[in-house]
């Protein structure tokens, strides 16, 4: 534990500005866009506070690949972390090779952090927030009284205490 470095979320980002970032304003992904087949958007029946329940692969709305494309700093794929930004802000999802789609799109309700895989592990970074220590951490700043909510700069601003790359997968 004496190689453990810590760290705030913003610092193991994948650099570009779209690597932290929440869901599109609810008006531009309504239920009016919403179609039978095409890019899954994950809401927060699609997450889970189990450690383990990466993602709920199911129930799904979609909406047009061509809606989709307007949403690129929601798109979320292989190693995006996913987390419930408003209601139950404890909740936590994994893009992974398990994961049934291989792109998704994130609703108002969410956000997403992408790691830089020279820095962190997304699988560990996984299981770190899906903690018990964690979850308390994200309910106790909890913002809101009757609807709880989580944001972005709250998020950019955890600290996290991580292993050395090298031990990541292991530890994971």
């Amino acid at each position: 534990m004496s190689e453990w470095q810590e760290c705030i979320v913003e610092e193991i980002a994948m650099p570009g500005k779209n690597s932290l970032s929440t869901g599109p304003f609810g008006s531009a992904i309504s239920s009016k866009y919403f179609v039978d087949t095409g890019v899954p958007v994950i809401r927060g029946g699609n997450l889970s506070t189990e450690i383990g329940t990466r993602i709920i692969d199911d129930c799904f709305v979609f909406v047009t690949e061509e809606k989709a494309s307007e949403f690129t700093r929601s798109t979320v794929r292989e190693g995006d972390i996913v987390f419930t930004c408003r209601g139950t802000i404890n909740q936590i999802g994994l893009i992974d090779k398990k994961s049934k789609y291989s792109e998704y799109i994130i609703s108002n309700k969410q956000m997403k952090l992408t790691p830089d895989t020279e820095k962190t592990d997304s699988l560990f970074l996984y299981y770190l927030f899906s903690s018990p220590e964690k979850q308390q951490e994200i309910i106790n700043n909890g913002i809101g009284a009757a609807v709880p909510g989580f944001n972005l700069g709250q998020l950019r601003k955890m600290v996290l205490s991580l292993p050395p790359l090298g031990a990541c997968p292991r530890i994971a």
